[in-house]
């Protein structure tokens, strides 16, 4: 489960409206609206106090989320929001690894390596030996026993 937790410090005896969002490339949706679930959320979570718990997370569930708390007064309207970011973690599978058998001498082999379940994307270490391959951040070429090559730990490729 996650818990999403929005406070407020508006008094007791304030009339509290709240709503929920997500915020998505493809525009904002609501969460919690006239107080109910709505979507994915319907039947999962439930509030507590102003904050939202959510049973059963999936990779889905990941993205920003704004609440936003509305109170009525007898000094009038005050507003105010939060907003919250969810990363749902998910184990990587075991990757699907293309590596030739045979190549010539002094020509170029690449060798690759991808799994697609992980979140946060997986990154990649390639081993010779049973010893580790140098690397610089990110993309890096590095010399070894008479061989060059270029890593890159985010795409899982060797060359």
């Amino acid at each position: 489960e996650a818990i999403l937790s929005c406070k407020h410090k508006f008094s007791e005896g304030m009339s509290l409206r709240i709503e929920w969002k997500k915020i998505q490339p493809q525009g904002v949706s609501f969460v919690y609206y006239n107080s109910e679930f709505t979507g994915d959320l319907r039947g999962r979570a439930e509030m507590l106090n102003t904050g939202i718990r959510i049973r059963n997370v999936t990779r889905r569930d990941s993205g920003t989320y704004r609440c936003e708390i509305s109170a009525k007064s007898e000094e009038g309207q005050r507003l105010g929001e939060a907003t919250i970011t969810l990363t749902v973690l998910v184990a990587p599978t075991t990757p699907v690894c293309e590596v030739p058998s045979s190549a010539m001498t002094g020509t170029v082999v690449q060798m690759s390596c991808k799994e697609t379940e992980g979140s946060p994307p997986s990154e990649y270490q390639w081993y010779k030996n049973g010893v580790a391959l140098l690397e610089k951040t990110g993309t890096g070429s590095a010399r070894t026993a008479n061989i060059t090559y270029t890593m890159n730990k985010k795409s899982g490729n060797l060359v």
